[in-house]
């Protein structure tokens, strides 16, 4: 059965005139003003019936949805079955896609593209169905249970910066007789050269004292791992914010696409991610004051702590060094690099807390 049936201002019409013709048709007896005014009400009746018989019965739908980025169209692909036992016709999905016929105990399956909103993460758990009904004089709505989850990934915002020069430029660490090099390659000792090993992992000095030859023992090591940290403090909301997260997308896209191992810090948790996995976090990301940056920072303390280099994206500089003073302190002790990236202020020197804790700054154009 239909939900909701409307009249619209054609059948208004109808029905006036129908009266009309009717009240003249009695006065004068006119054969063929009654003949008129029939036709009129058959019409109109006829067109009540189209339309409650084009939702009458047991439809069942599902649905998927392409993920697309933001200001990009998506695709749903959508898939309907009628259980009922007379066929329908006339029927608009959503207001976006026209069935001209779905015959009873039959599949269809249909595709339509659909604008998107800005990013974020949808969940549609009913599809409308409109009946356009013949004449246009009624329209009858029907909702059905038809879930379905959109997401919209957060275009990304170029900037000025190279993450993989910054990983670069970090300190090599020491960890007991071990060292890595900038080459890629961690420095384990000296062996007996061995037969298929390289002639350029000979060590000449400690071949040339003993007299036989020696090797050099090293082990590949990854690029060094980029932490993005993103500020979602409640006062970040609007356009800032938004531009913000797409920062926070680019930095994860160019960090992968040079190789570097890449965890996310968004929404109270912490993850090792791809690209996917980053941009789906970041859609759902919202500015909010369940996660206050100070906490987040003091929770994710020691596994931020055996980080090579760490990213803090933020749009209040100003504010940001006070309120996360300790916390940064402590990273800063434990030999982590912090970078701090934040939107161009009005102010655009380099606040003194900076200064004095010795951050590198940079500022993105809003």
């Amino acid at each position: 059965m239909p939900d909701k049936v409307r009249l619209r201002a054609e059948g208004w019409f109808v029905i006036v005139l129908s009266v009309v013709l009717f009240y003249a048709a009695m006065n004068i007896q006119s054969g063929w003003l009654f003949t008129l005014d029939f036709s009129l009400i058959g019409l109109a009746l006829s067109s009540w019936i189209v339309g409650f018989f084009s939702l009458f019965g047991t439809i069942t739908a599902s649905r998927s949805f392409l993920p697309c980025f933001e200001g990009e169209k998506t695709t749903v692909t959508l898939t309907l079955l009628n259980h009922g036992p007379l066929h329908k016709f006339l029927i608009s999905v959503d207001d976006l896609y026209f069935i001209p016929w779905l015959e009873k105990k039959r599949i269809l399956t249909a595709t339509y593209p659909m604008e998107t909103p800005k990013r974020g993460i949808y969940v549609y758990p009913k599809l409308q169905l409109t009946a356009a009904t013949l004449g246009n004089f009624f329209i009858y709505r029907k909702k059905i249970a038809c879930p379905g989850t959109l997401i919209v990934y957060p275009r990304a915002h170029p900037f000025n910066f190279s993450f993989s020069t910054e990983a670069a430029s970090a300190a090599p660490h020491e960890t007991g007789s071990t060292f890595r090099k900038r080459g890629g390659e961690e420095f384990l000792g000296i062996r007996d050269y061995e037969p298929g090993d390289s002639l350029r992992a000979i060590h000449w000095p400690s071949t040339a004292k003993l007299g036989i030859l020696r090797a050099r023992e090293t082990q590949d090591v990854g690029l060094a791992p980029l932490t993005f940290f993103l500020d979602t403090d409640l006062r970040l909301k609007g356009e800032s914010f938004e531009t913000l997260v797409s920062a926070t997308a680019y930095a994860v896209e160019e960090s992968l696409r040079h190789g570097h191992p890449v965890r996310l810090v968004a929404k109270g948790e912490i993850k090792t991610v791809n690209r996917w996995e980053a941009l789906e976090i970041l859609a759902a990301t919202e500015a909010t004051s369940r996660f206050d940056l100070s906490s987040q920072l003091e929770k994710f303390l020691d596994p931020l702590k055996r980080e090579s280099l760490i990213f803090i994206l933020t749009t209040l500089p100003q504010t940001f060094i006070p309120d996360n003073w300790v916390p940064l302190q402590t990273l800063r002790q434990a030999s982590v690099s912090c970078h701090l990236i934040a939107l161009r202020s009005k102010t655009e020197r380099q606040p003194d807390w900076l200064l004095r804790l010795g951050i590198p700054y940079t500022l993105l154009e809003p």
